[in-house]
């Protein structure tokens, strides 16, 4: 459901859900992380919602598991963004490489 909306409505349309539907919400955010679909987004309408709610997600015991989970699951998904960031600058600059030394080789 949060796939359709324009980045710069997200962030509007988060702060009308109601907050039994955050809970969802925050439920289903953690599937998808596990599942690595759309982890930037996901990562950010976590951190949102978390930061809105905090009060009530962190004085009920009920929701302390749910926020945890998040935390650790936003925490792994971030480090595996960095990690593919990094893989494809690597990549990128071997390609880089590689034509610079067809270039050169190409000269001769």
């Amino acid at each position: 459901i949060i796939f359709f909306f324009h980045c710069s409505d997200l962030e509007a349309t988060l702060l009308l859900l109601p907050f039994d539907y955050v809970q969802k919400l925050l439920s289903l955010l953690i599937e998808y992380l596990d599942r690595f679909q759309s982890p930037e987004l996901c990562v950010k309408c976590a951190v949102f919602l978390i930061k809105i709610h905090h009060g009530v997600l962190t004085s009920s015991h009920q929701y302390l598991n749910l926020v945890e989970q998040l935390r650790t699951r936003c925490m792994q998904t971030v480090d595996r963004l960095r990690v593919k960031f990094v893989e494809i600058k690597s990549m990128n600059f071997r390609c880089i490489c590689f034509r610079i030394m067809s270039d050169l080789i190409s000269r001769v």
